[in-house]
C-alpha cells in the first residue's frame, strides 16, 4: 500500500562518538540539512572555525542535533569545543551548476549560496580546463553566479569563501565539472 503523505528524503549524519567524527569528511550539496548525532556518552559539540555558514551544534550524550542548513559553499573545518584536539572534521559544502554539459554559447548558472555572502566575504571562483592550471574566473557575494564558456572541453569549477579584511578562506569547495562541447 503507497502512502498519499509527502516523502522526505533522510537528512545525512554525522556521528560523533568516543573522540571522532564520522566520516571525518561529510559533502552535501549547498541549501540541504546535515545532523550530528552523538552516540558517545560525554556531549560534543561541532563547532566550526569560520562561522560564514553555519553555526555550531552542541550535542548531549545520545541525542542528535537540530538540522544545520549551510548557507554558502566551501569546505568547512570544525572541532569539538570541549575536545578540541582530539575531535576534527571538514564539511565539503557543494555548488549546483546547470545544466551540467552545453555548447560554448551556454550560460551555465551556478549556486554559490542560498542568501548573499556575509559580511564582507566573496567567493573566489576558479576554472580549469582539461586538468589544466585554475584560473580566476568570477569574484562575488552574490548567491548565483553565471558564465559561460568560450573553449570546448571539460571544466572543472571550485570556489571558496574569503573574507575580504584579512584574507582568511575557507578550503575549497568539492571540484563541479561540466562539459562544453
Amino acid at each position: 500500500m503507497l502512502s498519499t503523505g509527502s516523502v522526505s528524503a533522510a537528512i545525512p549524519k554525522i556521528t560523533m562518538s568516543s573522540y571522532a567524527f564520522t566520516p571525518t569528511l561529510k559533502t552535501i550539496k549547498v541549501g540541504k540539512p546535515v545532523k550530528w548525532k552523538n552516540t558517545s556518552t560525554r556531549r560534543h559539540t561541532a563547532t566550526p572555525s569560520i562561522n560564514w555558514s553555519w553555526g555550531g551544534v552542541d550535542v548531549a550524550a545520545g541525542t542528535a542535533s537540530v538540522p544545520v542548513t549551510p548557507t554558502q559553499t566551501g569546505t568547512y573545518v570544525y572541532f569539538c569545543s570541549i575536545h578540541p584536539t582530539r575531535m576534527m572534521g571538514r564539511l565539503a559544502v557543494a555548488m549546483i551548476v546547470t545544466p551540467t554539459a552545453g555548447s560554448t554559447a551556454t550560460f551555465f548558472t551556478v549556486t554559490l549560496g542560498t542568501v548573499q555572502s556575509p559580511g564582507v566575504s566573496v567567493h573566489d571562483v576558479e576554472v580549469r580546463r582539461n586538468g589544466g592550471a585554475w584560473q580566476g574566473k568570477a569574484t562575488t557575494n552574490q548567491p548565483v553566479t553565471s558564465f559561460f564558456f568560450t573553449q570546448t572541453g571539460t571544466w572543472d569549477i571550485r570556489t571558496r569563501l574569503r573574507w575580504q579584511l584579512g584574507g582568511q578562506t575557507t578550503e575549497w569547495s568539492p571540484i563541479f565539472t561540466v562539459v562544453v562541447f
